[in-house]
């Protein structure tokens, strides 16, 4: 396309990336653009760029036809090597959790420019704009984002006059998130209808709080799950919350993907506002202890029979068997426990003591901390090596050179640990929390832990996981605060938290 006259083709641009922190050299229309976002890559094919579009990810075939282009990675395993073979002028990418990944790109020479998470279907549009502004392409830009707000302008125009209360459940694989105030999933919502139960939220996504969100009344749920991730049963976790409300799912289908933030976005809006005024979805049944019109027992409620229990559990067995029978690999995992909960360590001592049950050498490298006496006493055997190397919490010490000596002494241990020909399981203890303060570079405790010697099992715990980290591991567990003592004044208590 001919594109705006005021912008030559050949003039080089200086762009400042405020999520980088750097300024970034495009030319005036970049003609080779590596999209690793599916929203962005759509937003390319709706503003007649397709042409320009030489990689995507993995996710960007979900909306545009990518046709023979390369994929480079999916959202958070990118191919370095086989993004720069494609000699990109512009490596288009999101911030969260995709930001290390960016970060690494950029250090290694490519020029990435990373694009805000967007909060609102505002910020969708702001997006949209940027990408024109990027691609060199603001009248495009400007045509069809004016469309999309008359698209939304028509939609608010027609909402209902009592709207429906409806509660938004989100699987990101095997992650549940409760819709929150602050998303653009919340506008979409609103657009086709409903009322948000969780829309004073201050957040986007919310870990679940199944009993608060009886107690908000809620007349439709919407789970969105990802079925070429994990299999979500939607209407048997409505039978095991014992919830009666209507219930809406939305999958991996177009025009049905609620977390999509391309322009296509609108059309899940009206695909939602079809979904609340038919009323199709079926009710049900399965009471549980509330008593709210939430989950009310209806007059003609009744339980499964025995007949019917057994059949559903035998659907579920022969399920299961089958996925144990696929499950046929064995490898040496990598395993992440992160989150602002409380559990991280609790959890992975825990495998240690499993493998000292099963006889398997094992090594402890607790940093930061300054140790969990009791839990070494209880393990004490001749198969665990224990070690010490953190001065207490970083507010304690105060002392960032004594901090980073202390882990440079601890990583030294982890690492003889990770190449033990004797050694089956080793535990690092808080190194998120010591890569997260930069007391150690990421890159090199990431290429160490991919490049450990074979025949063991690693777990590294403490919130705040690099995604780099979290790109390289096998198993990831985020434990989410729901409630903590602490916050009631309630002090550390002996077989608790040490």
């Amino acid at each position: 396309m001919s594109g705006d006259a005021s912008q030559s083709n050949s003039a080089g641009r200086r762009v400042r990336c405020e999520a980088l922190g750097k300024i970034v050299s495009l030319p005036g229309r970049p003609r080779r653009i590596v999209s690793l976002t599916a929203g962005y890559t759509e937003t390319f094919w709706h503003l007649g760029l397709a042409e320009r579009v030489v990689g995507v990810s993995a996710y960007c075939g979900r909306y545009v036809d990518v046709g023979a282009r390369p994929v480079v990675g999916d959202y958070l395993k990118i191919d370095d090597a086989a993004v720069a073979a494609l000699r990109p002028d512009l490596v288009l990418m999101t911030g969260g959790v995709q930001l290390g990944v960016a970060r690494r790109l950029a250090a290694a020479g490519l020029p990435v420019y990373v694009l805000p998470l967007p909060d609102s279907l505002a910020g969708i549009i702001e997006n949209i704009r940027r990408i024109g502004a990027l691609a060199g392409e603001m009248t495009a830009a400007h045509a069809l984002t004016e469309r999309m707000e008359q698209e939304a302008a028509a939609l608010r125009e027609t909402v209902p006059a009592v709207r429906l209360r409806v509660y938004g459940e989100l699987w990101f694989g095997r992650h549940p998130r409760m819709v929150g105030g602050l998303t653009f999933v919340h506008d979409l919502m609103a657009l086709a209808g409903g009322e948000n139960v969780w829309a004073d939220a201050p957040t986007g996504y919310l870990a679940l709080d199944l009993a608060k969100t009886a107690e908000r009344q809620p007349e439709v749920v919407v789970i969105f799950w990802e079925d070429d991730d994990t299999m979500v049963d939607a209407p048997g976790l409505m039978r095991e919350r014992g919830w009666t409300a209507r219930l809406v799912e939305a999958q991996l289908r177009p025009g049905q993907i609620l977390i999509h933030d391309g322009p296509s976005c609108l059309t899940v809006a009206r695909w939602l506002r079809g979904q609340l005024s038919a009323g199709t979805s079926s009710w049900i049944g399965s009471h549980h202890a509330y008593s709210t019109p939430f989950i009310s027992m209806k007059e003609d409620h009744t339980l499964p029979t025995d007949e019917a229990h057994a059949d559903r559990m035998k659907e579920r067995q022969a399920e299961m068997h089958a996925r144990i029978a696929a499950a046929q690999e064995k490898r040496d995992l990598l395993i992440v426990n992160t989150g602002n909960g409380k559990g991280k360590s609790t959890a992975a001592f825990g495998l240690l003591a499993r493998n000292i049950g099963h006889g398997r050498r094992s090594v402890v490298v607790q940093f930061v901390k300054s140790g969990d006496a009791a839990v070494a006493r209880a393990l004490k055997s001749d198969l665990l090596a224990w070690h010490r190397v953190g001065e207490g919490f970083t507010w304690d010490t105060q002392n960032r050179a004594a901090d980073i000596a202390s882990c440079r002494a601890g990583w030294a241990l982890a690492l003889a640990a990770l190449n033990d020909a004797d050694t089956r399981f080793v535990l690092l203890d808080e190194l998120n929390i010591v890569l997260d303060c930069e007391y150690l570079p990421v890159a090199e405790v990431v290429d160490a832990l991919k490049n450990r010697a074979s025949g063991r099992h690693v777990v590294v715990t403490g919130r705040n996981a690099p995604p780099e980290l979290i790109a390289a591991a096998d198993l990831v567990t985020e434990m989410g605060e729901i409630k903590h003592p602490f916050n009631d004044g309630v002090k550390a208590q002996v077989g608790v938290e040490f």
